[in-house]
């Protein structure tokens, strides 16, 4: 049986529709009888602190919390609150990533594959990594990508990655 790792920014219990979607999909693979686990932030989107002491989410070690969603476990890498600065958001998204590789390092033998979804957009880092480092068969879901409305919004800039986006 293939042992696969789920990973994503968000998962319940954070109420965000693209985690719900990520754990359906990982719940399916487990009712397939696929051994799955989940790795994701905590709850940031919908924070409550109390989320952390109650059965919701239990401390496994520092910085690392788990939980589950129907049959599928998941371990949360603790995360503050969501920002909408930018600059801080960037920094919680590279914290956030630091934070998976080290756990895909430290449990690279417990996974034989990783199914890695694209928010935030940066996470093609960690699927580098993950194929390139750990050797691990990794799959990028890309489900995100709308390069006309960060270019349109001034978000993007340079022509060369608009053009690179759109080909």
């Amino acid at each position: 049986m293939t042992r696969v790792l789920f990973h994503s920014l968000t998962i319940p219990p954070d109420n965000v529709s693209t985690g719900k979607l990520v754990a359906d999909i990982a719940n399916k693979f487990s009712e397939n009888g696929q051994h799955i686990e989940i790795l994701a932030s905590t709850p940031q989107y919908n924070f409550d602190e109390n989320v952390f002491n109650n059965e919701l989410i239990q401390i496994k070690e520092k910085k690392l919390y788990s939980s589950s969603y129907k049959n599928v476990k998941i371990n949360h890498i603790y995360s503050s609150q969501r920002s909408f600065n930018r600059q801080t958001r960037i920094f919680q998204w590279i914290s956030f990533h630091y934070q998976s590789v080290r756990y895909l390092i430290k449990h690279r033998k417990t996974f034989d594959a990783l199914y890695i979804f694209s928010y935030p957009p940066t996470m093609n880092l960690v699927a580098i990594i993950s194929k390139k480092l750990l050797k691990k068969k990794t799959i990028y879901s890309v489900w995100e990508l709308y390069p006309e409305i960060a270019s349109k919004l001034s978000e993007i800039n340079s022509k060369i990655i608009i053009r690179l986006f759109k080909k």
